[in-house]
């Protein structure tokens, strides 16, 4: 008898704690929830209040605070860049991947910007041919939450690059992952502060996705590709290179695969790591995968 009593205490236990563990999974999905439901209607409201101004509006008088007007595309000389970078020299580098290596540079008139060269080897011969038409769109791109893109360099054969707006205060996967931060840069991200993250990210997505002539997929999208200026006001990065590599039908909304565009690990949606096709709705996949890693400061794989 005295077995069976300990056996029925045991087992109420492991149901207990089952029960506790179950309901504080539910109670996390919840709040997760309705975050995500309140940065939803606030993009809603935003793009409605936009909707009413368009009718009363034109749109070039319609760029208000959140939009600048684009400026005219400027080819900068190779070797201008090479002096600004120290001859593109490994100190410059402030990131990089498969497809550019990006470097801070300083120009003739004290002007800090980042340059993105592009590896030549992932890129064929035939986007020398659109290299110069892309660039010119992604001048054409204005939204205060996209890093802007200054210009470019082009040398066939030599050098494919873009020159951006430089962001002081690094990008987010250095604030969500970096422990040797200090406190006062830790504590300012309150809950507040990182919802104005994600609406920031959220701005810059659908001005991407609806906000052009065409859908702009972006394809990369990660905590690395969110930077951050010296007002911690996030700014995406990165976007457009789908559209260099030529990666695009005429309306721009499908892209097709390709061994240069790999994706990163996930952040990928299921259709793009396995069918090696997406449409838009791939960037919004990628974007719960960051609201999910900055509220929990933990990696989508793990590591």
């Amino acid at each position: 008898m005295g077995l069976l009593q300990i056996g029925l205490t045991l087992t109420t236990t492991a149901t207990g704690l089952a029960l506790h563990k179950s309901i504080s999974i539910i109670a996390s999905l919840g709040s997760l929830a309705i975050l995500l439901l309140l940065v939803l209607v606030i993009l809603i409201l935003n793009r409605g209040i936009k909707l009413c101004n368009s009718k009363e509006r034109d749109i070039s008088a319609n760029h208000g605070p959140e939009y600048s007007s684009a400026l005219p595309l400027k080819r900068f000389n190779p070797k201008d860049l090479e002096n600004a970078t120290g001859f593109f020299s490994y100190d410059s580098i402030i990131g990089a991947s498969s497809l550019s290596t990006v470097y801070k540079g300083q120009m003739e008139d004290d002007q800090f910007v980042a340059i993105k060269r592009l590896n030549l080897q992932q890129f064929s011969v035939n986007t020398d041919k659109i290299f110069k038409r892309e660039a010119k769109i992604l001048c054409q791109m204005r939204h205060r939450n996209l890093v802007k893109v200054l210009g470019y360099a082009w040398e066939s054969g030599k050098m494919k690059a873009l020159v951006l707006e430089y962001m002081e205060n690094g990008n987010l996967d250095g604030i969500i992952h970096d422990k040797g931060k200090d406190e006062s840069v830790i504590s300012r991200w309150t809950l507040s502060e990182r919802v104005r993250v994600f609406i920031s990210i959220a701005s810059a997505l659908d001005y991407l996705h609806s906000g052009y002539d065409f859908p702009i997929v972006h394809c990369e999208l990660k905590p690395s590709n969110i930077l951050l200026d010296r007002d911690w006001e996030a700014h995406v990065s990165d976007f457009g290179t789908a559209r260099i590599l030529g990666l695009h039908l005429q309306d721009g909304s499908t892209l097709s695969s390709s061994a240069a565009l790999q994706g990163t690990l996930g952040y990928m949606a299921p259709e793009f790591a396995y069918m090696r096709k997406v449409t838009t709705k791939a960037d919004v996949f990628s974007f719960g995968v960051i609201v999910m890693e900055f509220l929990t400061k933990r990696r989508p794989t793990g590591l």
